[in-house]
Formats: structure tokens, sequence, C-alpha cells
């Protein structure tokens, strides 16, 4: 079997050549070797059966929000999993399918009188990312209401509790296991949609209130211990630097804007310099919440 034959077995959709900075949101990367949206578990397994019989290396993603792809691109596939996207409620159990948007997620949650991680309505990452960074915002991480996670490994699926997760701050081993993450399931106790709704609008409106619009990757940085990113970045004042088309917000330090024509180089480049900045300013090593993928 081709891979040109896998889209007469399988629902996929197959894109050769296909430019990263199309699906990231920080807009910047070169080309995949193929770009493969998933609709099924099923088709997955076919998927990640054929890469490693292949030896092919390829990437699960989901809304790219925490990447940075590199401008030279990425050797292998780049498989999309924002087709696993069912949710569905039994009882007090809420599953998810790990492309769901954390948006769509919570609104689901909203309109069902559960409750959910509501304060982190406006990350723009799919439920199988954030479970994969424990992603969190105002006190809440996606964790925890968690009750498991399934995984394929070797084409099979794998169900792990939370605590064999060993969620951390913005970590998990998940991460270490890199195996593709299909769903969770959450523990839906009983929330009203009045105090939901409340802590969705709490959300929207703080994250206006301090996180910048346009094309970003979210958070640059993890907060050290003790320490906030942002603070320490404004404290060697730069924000607003730039280099090339990729500057630091005047809003929020802890972010990086591609301005228009920004390359990944150019992104790379001011996190090293960042880092450099504050680590003989204040002695401290920031460490990254983006990711890098590919060639640079």
């Amino acid at each position: 079997m081709t891979l040109k034959s896998l889209s007469l077995y399988t629902d996929c959709e197959i894109f050769y050549d296909e430019p990263m900075s199309k699906h990231t949101t920080l807009g910047v990367g070169g080309k995949a070797d193929y770009y493969i949206k998933v609709r099924s578990v099923k088709d997955l397994q076919t998927l990640t059966e054929y890469f490693l019989h292949g030896n092919v290396p390829y990437k699960i993603i989901g809304n790219g929000s925490n990447l940075l792809v590199g401008d030279k691109g990425f050797r292998g596939a780049i498989i999309n999993l924002n087709g696993l996207c069912r949710i569905e409620r039994s009882e007090d159990v809420v599953t998810v399918g790990a492309g769901v948007p954390i948006n769509a997620f919570i609104d689901f949650c909203l309109e069902n009188d559960v409750a959910c991680s509501s304060a982190l309505f406006g990350i723009p990452a799919s439920i199988g990312g954030a479970l994969v960074m424990n992603a969190g915002a105002f006190g809440q991480n996606i964790s925890d209401n968690l009750l498991c996670v399934r995984t394929l490994k070797n084409g099979k699926i794998v169900v792990y509790d939370k605590n064999q997760c060993g969620f951390g701050y913005r970590t998990s081993k998940l991460k270490e296991f890199g195996e593709p993450i299909i769903s969770a399931t959450f523990f839906g106790r009983y929330k009203t949609k009045e105090s939901i709704r409340r802590e969705k609008e709490t959300a929207i409106i703080s994250r206006k209130a301090v996180q910048p619009f346009g094309k970003t990757c979210g958070s640059v940085f993890k907060n050290p211990k003790g320490y906030s990113a942002g603070q320490l970045i404004d404290g060697v004042e730069l924000k607003g630097y730039a280099f090339g088309g990729a500057s630091i917000s005047k809003k929020h330090a802890n972010f990086i804007i591609n301005e228009g024509g920004a390359t990944a180089e150019e992104v790379r480049d001011l996190i090293k310099y960042i880092k450099r900045k504050v680590k003989s300013t204040f002695g401290v090593d920031l460490i990254e919440e983006v990711e890098y993928v590919g060639e640079f």
C-alpha cells in the first residue's frame, strides 16, 4: 500500500508539501512532506501502523497553538486529529475526542449543567494537546476533573487513569509516552449554567485585559517557581523588542507576536535572546512552553 492509496482505504484527507504556517496559531513554519486530517480512530490506527512499518517520522497535532515549526519544514507526516471531535455524556461522565477544541468542550458542559475547566475558555488548544501539557489558567487545569485518557499504543487502545498520567505544572507523562491521544473522560458533576457562564465570562474578560491578540503561540515560557515569566521579561525591558517580524508583546511580555512575515528562525532567536537576558540579570532559567518541531 502506498501513501496515495491510503486515501482509498481511509477517510483521511492527505496534502503534500503543505505549508505549516497555515496550521499553527503563530503562522510560521515550512512545508511538511505530508499533512493528514484524520476523522476516525480506525484511520489513525491504519496511518500510524503504515508510518511505523515504513519508518516514516510523524507528529500528532491539534490546533497548533503551542508549536514552532522550523522554516525548513518537517520531513515526514503531520497528522491532525481535529476530526476526532465527538463529545458524549453518560450520567455523570463526559467523554471527549482529542480533537475537540477547549472552547467547544466548555460550551458543551455549559449546555449540560456539568462542571468543567471554565477558566480555560479562550485557550486555542484541542483537548489532546491541552492534556499533554496540562494546560491551565486562572487557577484551573484541564486535568482537574479528569478520570482517564485513551491513547493508541502499537495500534491498540490503551487506557490510563489520571494518576498514571503524572500531571504537573504544564507537563505530564503523556508527553513522555509519545502515544496519540484519542479521547479523554471527565467527571461531570452537576454545576449550574449560571455558575459555568460566570466563570467563562470572567475568563474572557481577564484574558482580553492581559493577553494580546494576533498571531501568537500562547505563553512562550513556563512560570519559574516563585516568579512570573512575563514580569521577568518585563524586568529586562524587552516589551516591544523585535527580531525581524517577531516581536515581544507590549501588552504581556510572555507572548511573541508574528507582526507579519516573521520566520521561525526569528522567533527562535528572539526566544534565545530573552532567555540570555533574563538569566544574566536575574539568574533564572526560563523554560519554553512552546514545542519545537521540524528543521530549523
